[in-house]
């Protein structure tokens, strides 16, 4: 029996003290590192794959195996390793006749796109630059099932107002956070939109991702990742952008990238900066008559159709505009701030003009192959000189406006980083991300029209600046703006254990995450001038009391100040089990619990003196699980099926005042309007495939869900002027997405994506006026899109590419009665873009077209910080025609 285990020990030592250990770094002909590649010893089942900066690590019980390394869209290459070899580089050859694949990091590990069981689109840095993206807006329209609407925020947070008024929908599900915006690791609003000048890639994962990316993602996640340092070579990029645009002048770009190694393989850091020129589209023209409401069809001196205004006899009846066009007399006031009118001046060109500027840097440590640590630090900021609203229709680019007060928005992120990742072989990887965020956004808004009619009023201002009666001879207005300031600041600390070992039947993650929000807001309405000649018209009738009141609030009309503070905490984990070699499960579950807190005051004449307080605290917490079962075909196709819970948080609302808005919520059955809304939660249920055929040259990806959405957080539209949330019904969702690109030849590749849903209401609602069968707002049924792209070498290293890319939205509506309402039905827009560039081993030129139709994508109706003049609606719209040129300089 001795002998026996004697001989097993030295059976057990001899094979262990026999086996080599082989690292080695993948990356392609040009040096650019290879995450995702597969090395496989050949003529076994050893294997790995290369992490994020190329290296793998893998043992052998044989002195000299061969290696056999390869990757989507490479060419596979064999390596003999000799006895005295331990470490082997390897450079990758593109193959032409390939589509590449894409390493995403969609379920917080390193895995190709193709591998990933859930709907997902990766749009990689090659393509973003062949498409000349650099905005969401650029390649949101190729993503299926992915829609952007401008329809403002709810609650007590941001979301209205040109800075921040984006929303995004993926498959159906929209309104304010229901998709999650990453930048790297970190959440941010969604409508922070970072420039895309130094990215690595894009990854929008479709369907609820609650399990690892929290609340908010019950429609999906957008991840922007950006390039990570890199500490094995040099390298930067030059590039210079201008085009000419219809319908106003030039814009221009340039940014810049530099790549330095400081310490080869240990330290390295990236640097990159911007700047951007985007030239206005719509004119301010001056309004000199009046002619009826709506306000601002044209000058005012002809004819109004269909015009109305309040009986001058003061019945109040309103009654149809019939009348010859009235002077309009602007009154005093001091706008000298906001650049009103001028003298003698009638129009203002491109007043919509943008300029937005930042920096990148980043610092990457490497103590050695198993440690990384990332600073990183990233500024940008967005300045525009006018609002890029068209009224009434969105093909309108004149503005005309009584006052010409300019309208103006800022924009600014900083965002600060810091990554730490530890390999642990075999054993896994442990992650740690912190990061602090600050966006900060400032929006000036020309109320004139508003303040001096109403979004339901009709009747002339009865009084001039001296308060005596209007004989209506004359049109006074008073020139007015509202301007809002914000500061989100947010915190987020997630910790996370990764095991992902293929020899393994079992594998998870598991981690921690905390996050600590605050956002402060102010907006004021002064109103001087108004309130003035209110006041001096108050003490004509003899109404002193209300001078007093006036004069108490400094001449304020309205104003706002609110302080909201969001804490999260969350435990979450997904284990991943082979049943069989063929066989996955996933069962993932995330524990949530948030605490929210709210102050605000309303002040002003608005709030009769003294403000309105509130102080709400909003308390919950619970689970969200998801279930996947995915069947691997072979190792080009997988079938995928998976339950899957999303949930967004519940939050508070701003005050509405019940002095104002008493008949409004009255006929609501209301008293006040709700001071808190709940968290609402969905379920979708997915399945979907994955296939690369015909020796790598086609990709087809495809799945149909359907989604049952509980308590719906929904906007209440005040005719006063005011918004509330509350939750509302229930509503089911059906669609599928379809993905599709493939190499015809060598030279030739196309592509394209269908994405349609099925977006009903199941229960209405007496607020919203919703009924079933009801579309849900904002989705359109269909989206597409198609792309085709042929490339040539013209000499060695040299080649030339041609390329159409087509994107289509269908119809959508931000309205439950579309029938009475078309203003809010918004239609179906295609965008057709080209590009022919020349591309060498340093220099890049291309020519470029978008949009060369010309159609004015219309992306809806936007919520005005006060409330839009009666009849007067504006919509956010896509860019017109432009021309231009691309040069970039690569070392």
């Amino acid at each position: 029996m001795k002998k026996v285990l004697l001989m097993l020990v030295l059976l057990w030592a001899s094979t262990v003290l026999s086996q080599k250990t082989i690292t080695g770094q993948v990356s392609d002909i040009s040096g650019n590192l290879i995450p995702g590649a597969s090395v496989i010893i050949a003529g076994t089942t050893t294997g790995t794959t290369s992490d994020f900066n190329g290296n793998f690590t893998i043992e052998s019980t044989s002195n000299n195996p061969r290696l056999i390394i390869s990757f989507l869209g490479f060419k596979t290459k064999e390596i003999s390793v000799t006895n005295d070899m331990t470490t082997v580089n390897v450079a990758l050859e593109e193959d032409a006749f390939q589509l590449e694949d894409i390493v995403v990091t969609a379920n917080k590990t390193t895995q190709r796109s193709q591998d990933v069981p859930l709907s997902i689109t990766a749009v990689g840095a090659k393509e973003l630059a062949r498409t000349g993206s650099v905005k969401a807006e650029d390649y949101f329209p190729s993503i299926p099932n992915l829609s952007v609407s401008a329809s403002g925020g709810g609650g007590a947070g941001f979301g209205d107002g040109r800075s921040s008024g984006r929303n995004i929908a993926i498959r159906g599900i929209s309104g304010t956070n229901t998709t999650a915006f990453y930048l790297d690791e970190t959440p941010l609003p969604e409508f922070a939109d970072p420039r895309l000048f130094d990215t690595d890639r894009i990854e929008v994962l479709r369907g609820p991702q609650g399990t690892l990316y929290g609340s908010n993602t019950m429609g999906g996640a957008v991840k922007v990742v950006t390039n990570q340092p890199n500490a094995y070579k040099t390298s930067g990029v030059i590039d210079v952008s201008g085009a000419t645009v219809k319908e106003g002048d030039a814009d221009y770009s340039f940014q810049g990238v530099l790549n330095i190694p400081i310490a080869k393989e240990k330290l390295a850091l990236r640097l990159g900066t911007f700047y951007a020129f985007e030239t206005g589209v719509f004119d301010r023209k001056r309004q000199t008559h009046f002619n009826g409401f709506p306000l601002n069809t044209g000058d005012g001196t002809g004819a109004n159709p269909g015009a109305v205004w309040d009986n001058p006899d003061g019945s109040g009846d309103r009654i149809p505009f019939s009348g010859a066009p009235i002077p309009i007399v602007l009154q005093d006031s001091d706008v000298s701030d906001t650049h009103g009118w001028k003298d003698g001046e009638t129009v203002k060109e491109n007043v919509d003009d943008e300029t937005s500027y930042g920096v990148n840097a980043a610092l990457g440590i490497y103590p050695n192959e198993n440690i990384k640590i990332i600073p990183k630090f990233i500024y940008q900021k967005t300045e525009g000189d006018g609002f890029d609203f068209a009224d009434f229709k969105p093909d309108n680019f004149d503005q005309y406006r009584i006052a010409g007060i300019d309208e103006k928005y800022e924009l600014e992120l900083l965002h600060s980083s810091l990554l730490t990742q530890f390999s642990l072989g075999e054993y896994g990887q442990l992650t740690n991300n912190f990061s602090f965020s600050e966006v900060n956004q400032f929006d000036m808004e020309d109320v004139t029209e508003r303040e001096n009619s109403g979004s339901s009023s009709t009747e002339l201002t009865p009084f001039d600046e001296n308060g005596d009666f209007a004989d209506l001879s004359e049109a006074y207005f008073y020139p007015e703006f509202m301007e809002r300031t914000g500061e989100l600041t947010k915190v987020v600390e997630e910790l996370r254990y990764s095991l992902n070992n293929e020899n393994k039947k079992f594998n998870f993650t598991a981690g921690l995450f905390f996050s600590s929000e605050s956002s402060k807001f102010n907006g004021v309405q002064p109103r001087n001038a108004y309130l003035g000649a209110l006041s001096n018209f108050f003490g004509n009738i003899g109404l002193p009391d209300l001078q007093d009141v006036i004069a108490a609030e400094n001449f304020i009309w309205f104003s706002q100040d609110t302080d909201f503070k969001t804490n999260e905490f969350a435990l979450f984990g997904e284990a991943y089990w082979d049943i069989t070699p063929k066989l996955k499960a996933t069962f993932g579950l995330r524990y949530f619990s948030y605490k929210q807190d709210l102050k605000q005051t309303l002040g002003g004449f608005v709030a009769a003196g003294g403000g309105i307080p509130t102080d709400e605290e909003i308390t919950d917490d619970g689970f969200t699980p998801k279930f996947n079962l995915t069947y691997t075909i072979s190792d080009k196709s997988l079938l995928y099926g998976s339950a899957t819970r999303g949930y967004r948080l519940g939050g508070a609302n701003g005050i509405v005042p019940v002095i104002f808005a008493e008949a409004d919520l009255n006929a609501l059955g209301l008293e006040e309007a709700p001071r808190t809304f709940e968290s609402d939660f969905l379920w979708t249920y997915e399945i979907g495939s994955k296939n690369t055929f015909l020796q790598n040259r086609l990709i087809a990806n495809a799945s149909i869900f359907h989604t049952v959405w509980n308590d719906l957080q929904q906007r209440v539209f005040l005719p006063a002027g005011f918004i509330f949330v509350d939750n509302i019904g229930k509503a089911t969702i059906t669609g599928f997405d379809l993905e599709v690109k493939g190499k015809v030849t060598r030279n030739l590749q196309i592509g394209g994506a269908v994405g349609y849903v099925k977006a009903e209401v199941e229960e209405g609602s007496i607020l919203t006026a919703s009924e079933k069968g009801d579309k849900v707002l904002n989705v359109p049924d269909i989206t597409a899109s198609a792309n085709i792209q042929y490339s040539h070498e013209i000499k060695t290293n040299k080649s030339m590419f041609y390329r159409l890319d087509f994107q289509h939205t269908g119809e959508r509506v931000n309205t439950f009665s579309p029938e009475t309402e078309p203003q809010f039905v918004f239609d179906a827009f295609s965008i057709l873009n080209a590009r022919i560039g020349y591309s060498s081993p340093k220099f890049d030129i291309s020519i470029f077209g978008k949009n060369l139709t010309n159609e004015i994508a219309n992306f809806g109706d936007i919520t005005s910080l006060a409330a839009i003049p009666f009849g007067r609606y504006r919509y956010a719209v896509g860019r017109p025609s432009s021309y231009g040129v691309n040069l970039r300089y690569k070392f």
